[in-house]
């Protein structure tokens, strides 16, 4: 309608022009490629539009004009006599004068291009537990999930039972609360559609969670930490070669009360999965979910002149019990979740947490010899050794933080107890093509 010439129109045109080019040049010799190395090329339909003569060039492959070129015919033959048993000629020459590297893989993490890492990192790290365990698990894994973005993260019904369990304890342990309501209308503004099992599910977990809650209520009566601080965000600002990294982290409940002018505090972080709480790994930088509370906490403008009276994982819906003919059902579900983790070996501190801590229904690993003294495997520290994890996580922190920033991301999961604790759980398995080599033999510890 405009007068215009369409795009096959102007491509006619171009083809002619070039055709009266060709044809005016006597004597002519054209060649063509038939691969670049990477993919097949196809002739140009110019051999039928002018009906040209194609005549093969034979090569004598004992005289290489290309070595890049041989390389390629090496390959090819070698495909050829693995799939087909089929034998080229000019077998034995390129293997008597060429080697390269058919079928064979390097996995091995060869660095990343320092400008584009600073580029990446140019508006900061954000650090929490989980990415710095995932670092010291096996940092080419945080690579792939933190540089790269590549672990997106999925709603599940299991994280949202999580989610659930959270928010009603958070309402529901100062007040009378109807558990099946608010989580009718907690899950009523989910993105998320329920099946019928999971809904079932969700009807047994509410009678769960106030056994939970009446649990909770007893603890109260034999605690003095009565005032509660819930989802409490805390944050470390850090820099390393010009990268600002802040480290947070969340706390489900901070359990505190006055004691001598001095704010006496007990953390504790709800898990609806089995934890371990040893701190036989932290050398290694793993299972350091409660140090970094405790650091968190001590780093903090708001409670570092606190008294830590303990720090502690809750399984809150760990329903693996031990057996026992003498026990009720009722005394194992409450034994199960009974604090799992680090008391201040300070007895008065421990009596303001548990006034009945010689005989703790509130506290596991609390153990006393008949001198009143603790036995061995008792998970007590002093303020003092308090003080020394505090320090040995920061420097944990920081060397994580300098390896990011220097782009040292190699396959190193870690292997423990002749365990890879690494790789059960990793999305990136068919990635990294992990071998034995890989893998960072971890000494085992005896430490509780």
């Amino acid at each position: 309608k405009l007068g215009l010439d369409t795009s096959l129109e102007l491509n006619r045109i171009n083809k002619d022009n070039i055709i009266k080019l060709i044809s005016n040049i006597p004597n002519l010799t054209i060649s063509y490629s038939l691969n670049d190395f990477n993919k097949v090329l196809y002739p140009s339909s110019l051999i039928e539009d002018l009906d040209l003569e194609v005549k093969n060039i034979n090569i004598d492959k004992k005289v290489s004009f290309s070595k890049k070129y041989s390389e390629l015919e090496y390959a090819m033959d070698l495909d050829n006599l693995y799939k087909y048993n089929d034998e080229s000629k000019y077998l034995k020459i390129y293997q008597n004068n060429l080697n390269i590297p058919y079928r064979e893989y390097n996995n091995k993490f060869t660095n990343i291009n320092n400008t584009l890492l600073k580029e990446r990192l140019e508006e900061g790290i954000n650090l929490s537990y989980t990415s710095l365990e995932t670092y010291n698990e096996c940092s080419f894994r945080y690579y792939l999930a933190k540089i790269l973005n590549l672990d997106v993260f999925e709603e599940s019904f299991k994280t949202i039972i999580g989610d659930i369990v959270h928010h009603i304890l958070e309402i529901g342990i100062n007040r009378e609360i109807d558990i099946e309501k608010e989580i009718s209308l907690y899950i009523k503004d989910l993105d998320f559609e329920f099946k019928e099992r999971e809904l079932f599910y969700i009807h047994v977990l509410s009678k769960e969670i106030d056994f939970l809650l009446k649990y909770l209520n007893e603890q109260k009566k034999v605690s003095s930490l009565n005032d509660y601080l819930f989802e409490t965000e805390l944050n470390v600002e850090k820099e390393y070669n010009g990268v600002k990294v802040n480290f947070k982290g969340f706390i489900d409940k901070v359990m505190t009360t006055k004691y001598n002018d001095k704010e006496v505090i007990a953390v504790v972080d709800y898990k609806t999965g089995d934890k371990n709480i040893k701190l036989d790994t932290l050398e290694y930088g793993l299972n350091m979910q409660l140090p970094i509370y405790l650091y968190l906490l001590k780093t903090s403008d708001r409670f570092k002149d606190s008294i830590i009276a303990g720090f502690y994982i809750e399984r809150v819906l760990n329903n693996v019990l031990n057996r026992d003919k003498v026990k009720s059902l009722e005394t194992l579900k409450k034994d199960n979740l009974r604090l799992s983790g680090y008391t201040n070996s300070n007895e008065t501190i421990m009596s303001l947490l548990d006034s009945n801590y010689k005989d703790s229904k509130m506290i596991k690993g609390l153990r006393f010899k008949k001198d009143g003294s603790f036995y061995s495997s008792s998970k007590v520290l002093s303020n003092e050794e308090m003080d020394n994890l505090i320090i040995k996580v920061n420097e944990i922190i920081d060397d994580v933080i300098k390896n990011i920033v220097e782009g040292n991301f190699n396959i190193n999961p870690k292997v423990l107890g002749g365990k890879n604790i690494s790789c059960a759980y990793c999305k990136f398995k068919d990635i990294c093509f992990k071998t034995k080599d890989d893998e960072v033999i971890l000494e085992d510890s005896k430490t509780n």
